[in-house]
């Protein structure tokens, strides 16, 4: 058994192989100079030798796992911080050292909880260094002493920063990578972009930096210029990576594309078995103006509607009314609003907004949604309130002046300015004068009614 004792235990070890990368880190960048507004750095490099797209990825992203997550690696890791007996510890340390670099910089960003979990941490790390000191070290002058514990002396992180050394220089080129990738020269290393966004999707969860900075815009541009081949790609992947690495992607897909176009990806997914994932196409499907896939959208949508789950007609509900004029879900969503009891109630309220789209601006309000609507206007949920008073805003009949008169000085200032421009604005102004007169005689008016009414005479 290895004691706490071992010589070098205290020192907080810079990894091996993270010298050797720093050195190789090192000589990419030594060819250029730091950025002059006339030069890119990104094209420098890529002129010289692009295969070395792969450093730049290692210089921009400070990752786990040289660009991914590796999970294993953190379960073992919470797995060493646990108090099991010395034999579990040494076997999970022994599992641990196998992933060598990874496992040492995933232990580097780890909180040290117990003085137990770094007395393995430092058992890792002797399995994967070894002992020599000469390995740990870049350079050292002659009265440096390996005992940090005396005064004025310094540990061999604390001589070489391994994370603050190129700091300016990654931030920089993680900035020069998006740009590039957003250019028109990123078409010519478009298969080497789209191969490096699909092995990273099948390694594992994604770092959220090197997600957002990177595969975020490769995926965009795709969808940008409508590459259905490298799309479609991505339709297997989605069945297979985690459900939040699937929605990411989707959203990307979308991000990317323009509305009068549909992808065929998206149109595979809305017959997806995972609910999740149709639930998250169907909410980028409305305002489908692509002429070719329409139909196809629409034909799905109505299947689901009709078809599928409580919560997938609801979602399918929405882009049937809003593109398609579909009576049949607007009458499902109004009646739920005519039923649902409105405490803390999303989907009720929901409901009251999507049936206060601006797709019905200007349109008379029907006796039933009126009806319907009025249950909601005294709510003790005042989200519900808002969101009934903005529903009745989007229409223009009688009923919709009568109902809101009540609110012209309503306590949010913006909705009341608008409920009074509302008011003032309705084409028969004898109807809207008696309705307030109506009002004040019940004694419930303000001076703002009395406002409105001599601006009406």
């Amino acid at each position: 058994m290895l004691s706490t004792s071992f010589g070098l235990a205290q020192i907080d070890f810079i990894p091996k192989k993270s010298i050797s990368q720093i050195k190789h880190e090192h000589n990419l960048l030594s060819r250029i100079s730091y950025p002059n507004p006339n030069t890119s750095i990104i094209d420098s490099l890529l002129q010289q030798d692009f295969n070395k797209f792969d450093s730049l990825m290692e210089i921009a992203f400070v990752l786990k796992n040289d660009s991914l997550y590796e999970s294993r690696i953190y379960d073992l890791i919470t797995q060493l911080k646990a108090p099991l007996s010395e034999k579990i510890l040494l076997r999970t340390a022994q599992e641990l050292s196998a992933y060598g670099k990874q496992a040492l910089i995933a232990l580097e960003k780890s909180s040290i909880s117990s003085v137990s979990f770094q007395y393995w941490m430092q058992v890792v790390r002797i399995l994967v260094l070894g002992y020599e000191i000469d390995d740990f070290l870049i350079n050292y002058e002659e009265d440096f002493r390996i005992n940090y514990r005396q005064p004025n002396q310094i540990s061999p992180k604390q001589y070489f920063n391994l994370y603050g050394t190129f700091q300016r220089e990654r931030i920089y080129l993680q900035n020069i990578l998006r740009e590039f990738i957003s250019s028109s020269s990123y078409q010519v290393h478009k298969k080497h972009y789209h191969k490096l966004a699909i092995d990273t999707y099948q390694k594992g969860t994604i770092h959220h930096n090197f997600k957002y900075s990177l595969i975020q815009q490769i995926v965009k541009q795709e969808a940008f210029s409508k590459n259905e081949e490298y799309l479609n790609d991505y339709r297997l992947l989605i069945d297979k990576i985690e459900l939040k690495e699937a929605i990411d992607l989707i959203n990307f897909i979308n991000q990317g594309s323009s509305n009068s176009y549909y992808p065929q990806v998206f149109l595979d997914l809305l017959s997806s078995k995972n609910e999740k994932i149709v639930q998250q196409v169907i909410g980028w499907s409305a305002n489908c103006w692509d002429e070719k896939m329409c139909d196809e959208v629409k034909e799905l949508l109505i299947r689901i509607f009709k078809k599928g789950s409580k919560v997938l007609k609801f979602h399918a509900a929405f882009p049937l009314m809003h593109d398609y004029d579909n009576s049949e879900a607007y009458n499902y969503l109004l009646s739920l609003v005519e039923t649902k009891n409105d405490a803390n109630d999303d989907t009720l309220y929901t409901a009251i907004s999507w049936l206060g789209d601006s797709c019905h601006n200007g349109k008379k309000m029907s006796f039933r949604l009126d009806s319907a609507l009025k249950n909601h206007l005294n709510s003790e949920n005042q989200i519900i309130k808002r969101a009934t008073i903005e529903t009745y805003l989007n229409y223009k009949s009688p009923n919709v002046i009568e109902a809101l008169i009540p609110f012209v000085d309503y306590n949010l200032d913006f909705i009341a300015k608008e409920v009074q421009k509302k008011l003032l604005s309705f084409e028969d102004k004898a109807f809207t004068i008696a309705k307030l007169k109506q009002y004040l005689t019940s004694e419930k008016g303000t001076n703002v009614h009395y406002e409105i009414l001599n601006k009406l005479k």
